[in-house]
């Protein structure tokens, strides 16, 4: 007796989902089949084949992803992304709530168009099984190589289409499930091909799909691109169509906004101009985009590139620095040039050169002493850490020389970021002379106690340097500090849980005051003190054994007002205070010596240690956080000697 066809395509479905045979869709179209005369047995898999083949008959189901009607694609795309509530009546959360849409949609809609056109030679099973996966996915990330998984709080777009992959992953799994053949990987490191084995037996769509994006070399941009610099530069106007910005950008895995969502290139066109500059490419892609610099009300507002975190490529540097002299531009930008080849110039005479010395001015800007390294990158290099960990210890003899004379010379800006607080919480300022001897006693004092000598050590190690910051030491009203955190932020405030408002701290101990002198002079770090401390209490025992190692020197957090002092000195210094690249980590200070606090949340309560930052879009804000969890105060974790 010859034993009973099983279509191996809903074999497949059947081995990804156990459950699906049993569903109430599968269950009501196999009823429905069976009173209309068909013949079903019991096997799950015919069941889901029976159930497969109902959904691509245009006289039933007509499901688009297997026909091919567009209409009932759009359908089916529209179910998939997510729904604006009609409870939003504010108008910008409603416009933000369709971006997002918008997004979604444009970003899935390729997916689905590739998948039910016949060219590939997919089958009905792969259509169905990839554009599930697919829709569980978040965009792929090119600096970890990973994809993460979406849940119901992922706003995020869907992940770019790449159709080579696709077709590959379709070759893949054709293959070895449906043929019965050996696939191999093509790996030469033995693990990754386990890997690829162990992806391919389980059907893991996430897996095999990046697997295809490794094996074909397309979703990025290659070395080989990026060796050619000559090209055009284009130019997209306020309030143009975005059609042709979002597509010219597809299939390089760029990370820029205008390329992840159709929605977030037209909501950059409805303000902003966009220049972006194309090298040239081969025949399969004519246009490479490799710069895009933004434009509101004719300034420049953003600059991009195409390495790590949208960093802009050395090489593209001469082409960047000719546009922006065309553009009305800060000097932030030009420095920001200057860094990104000073970096670069570091990091050339180092390698390979185990026994190379850096200079003083090298050292300087490695090291932070005078100012902070800006580039364009939305976040910060991590070469900067690494260089500093490598060239450190050879150099801690020059970096104890140079740091005291680095602090002495922010005198003049923090003395000026004293006035200016001083002026906006209406409190009489010691006059410029008094400070300054006030200060040069205070700097022999911190000499002949170590404290130049632990900070120069830290430094050394791969640490990084600080703020010399200056504090009025008195009370000041939870009012006149909200003022002074406005006049930061332009008046922008993020009202939630703000302790200022809330009072649930006395000025005194928002204040933190030491002693009877009018001011105290503080050296608050321009980075954090742990990268990942286990809890608020293992940060204050942290504390407590620096303290007991140097009894000489102070060691604490930093109070609020000390917090707003920092920010203040910051600015004085010609520092941004928060942009893409620092985001909190240059601003962020944890109050975590501060008592807890509970506070009434209305149907419950919250226990809360003080955190205070500046935000990158609601401005400047002093916030109490955090949960139970205490998260956000265990990222802040930044130190103050004096």
């Amino acid at each position: 007796m010859a034993a009973e066809y099983v279509d191996p395509g809903a074999q497949f479905l059947h081995e990804r989902d156990r459950a699906l045979h049993k569903s109430t869709e599968v269950a009501q179209v196999v009823g429905y089949l069976r009173s209309h005369g068909t013949r079903i047995s019991q096997s799950p898999a015919e069941k889901i084949g029976a159930y497969v083949s109902f959904l691509a008959d245009p006289e039933y189901v007509n499901d688009g992803l297997l026909t091919g009607d567009m209409a009932s694609a759009q359908r089916q795309l529209d179910i998939s992304a997510v729904d604006i509530p009609e409870t939003i009546d504010d108008p910008e959360q409603r416009e933000q709530q369709e971006m997002v849409r918008l997004n979604q949609l444009t970003s899935l809609g390729p997916w689905m168009r590739c998948l039910n056109d016949n060219r590939p030679g997919f089958q009905n099973w792969f259509r169905l099984y990839a554009f599930n996966e697919v829709r569980k996915l978040c965009p792929y990330d090119y600096t970890t190589d990973t994809m993460a998984r979406r849940d119901t709080n992922t706003y995020a777009p869907f992940p770019e289409l790449n159709e080579r992959a696709l077709v590959l992953t379709y070759i893949y799994l054709r293959d070895a499930r449906m043929h019965g053949l050996r696939v191999a990987g093509g790996y030469a490191d033995a693990s990754q091909e386990t890997i690829f084995q162990r992806d391919l037996k389980n059907a893991h769509f996430r897996g095999l799909y990046m697997h295809a994006l490794k094996k074909i070399g397309v979703g990025r941009i290659t070395d080989e691109m990026k060796a050619v610099t000559g090209g055009f530069w284009r130019l997209y106007p306020k309030d143009s169509d975005a059609t042709d910005l979002y597509s010219a950008q597809q299939g390089f895995g760029l990370g820029w906004c205008t390329a992840t969502g159709y929605g977030s290139a037209k909501h950059y066109l409805s303000t902003s101009d966009l220049h972006v500059f194309y090298t040239r490419g081969s025949a399969f892609q004519e246009r490479i985009p490799r710069l895009t610099v933004v434009t509101d009300l004719g300034a420049v507002s953003e600059a991009r590139g195409v390495e790590r975190d949208q960093e802009v490529e050395v090489i593209m540097l001469d082409t960047l620095e000719r546009k922006l002299a065309e553009l009305p531009c800060s000097d932030t930008f030009r420095e920001r040039i200057a860094s990104r080849r000073k970096l670069h110039d570091i990091q050339v005479k180092t390698t390979g050169n185990e026994n190379v010395r850096l200079t003083p001015s090298e050292l300087a800007f490695l090291f932070e002493l005078n100012k902070d390294i800006e580039t364009f990158g939305h976040r910060r290099s991590g070469e900067i850490k690494r260089l500093r960990t490598r060239h450190g210890p050879e150099h801690r003899q020059l970096l104890r020389k140079m740091l005291p004379e680095a602090v002495y010379a922010q005198l003049g800006s923090a003395a000026i970021a004293y006035n200016e607080l001083c002026n906006t919480l209406q409190r009489k300022p010691i006059q410029t002379r008094v400070l300054k001897k006030l200060f040069r006693t205070r700097f022999k004092d911190w000499s002949e106690r170590g404290l130049f000598d632990y900070a120069a050590n830290r430094l050394a190690a791969g640490g990084h340097s600080y703020n010399l910051v200056i504090s009025p030491n008195g009370l000041a009203s939870h009012s006149k500090l909200s003022q002074a955190v406005s006049r930061l932020s332009y008046g922008r405030t993020d009202n939630t849980s703000d302790i200022l408002t809330a009072r649930l701290y006395t000025p005194a101990e928002l204040a933190g005051n030491r002693g009877n002198h009018p001011v105290r002079f503080s050296l608050i770090g321009t980075g954090l003190l742990f990268d990942h401390p286990r809890s608020i209490e293992e940060a204050r025992s942290h504390i407590a054994d620096l303290q007991r190692h140097s009894p000489r020197i102070r060691f604490g957090a930093p109070s609020v007002l000390d917090a707003i002092a920092y920010w203040y000195a910051i600015r004085a210094g010609g520092n941004e205070l928060v942009n893409n690249q620092n985001g909190l980590s240059r601003t962020a200070v944890s109050h975590f010596t501060m008592r807890h606090c509970v506070e009434n949340k209305g149907d419950y309560t919250t226990s809360v240690i003080p955190f205070s930052y500046i935000g990158i879009d609601a401005g400047l804000t002093v916030v109490a956080s955090v949960s139970v969890e205490e998260a956000d105060a265990l990222s802040a974790i930044r130190l103050a000697i004096s």
